[in-house]
């Protein structure tokens, strides 16, 4: 059986001059075993992305949809074919407050970079990231927090 391993870390800054913008610095990471009887071994994944995210509703409402645009790169060992690439990113999610300092973060990414192996017939490789996480607020609380009000 292949087995993969993923990993992200996300810190956010919001906007100080617009209430339903923010921004984030991303590191992520992936590692997928490779069982293939005439290529075996592992493709590796590691990259970052900062990126402007734009929520739909207030920032810090119960319920804030949002959408994010950002620009990074990506490193890549593929097949032991190393290579470093700019990446786009683009997706969507919410975020659901939960007391205090925390919300529950749920988003999808694709992740747009160059492909380096013309055999696989497309120019660019799409990494499609799915992340369900907590966020946690510091120095702050939610509009929503009882406490706050």
């Amino acid at each position: 059986k292949a087995q993969s391993v993923a990993a992200q870390a996300v810190l956010g800054f919001p906007s100080q001059a617009y209430n339903n913008v923010s921004y984030e610095l991303a590191i992520f990471g992936s590692s997928l075993e490779r069982e293939q009887q005439q290529d075996p071994g592992n493709d590796s994944l590691i990259g970052f992305d900062i990126s402007y995210i734009k929520h739909l509703a207030a920032r810090h409402a119960t319920f804030s949809p949002f959408y994010a645009v950002g620009i990074g790169a990506t490193y890549e060992d593929i097949q032991d074919d190393r290579d470093g690439h700019l990446a786009l990113t683009l997706g969507g999610g919410f975020h659901y407050a939960l007391a205090g300092y925390s919300k529950i973060r749920t988003d999808v990414r694709g992740v747009v970079t160059r492909n380096d192996i013309p055999e696989q017939g497309s120019r660019f490789l799409v990494d499609a990231r799915v992340n369900i996480g907590l966020q946690f607020a510091i120095g702050r609380t939610y509009a929503h927090d009882p406490l706050m009000q």
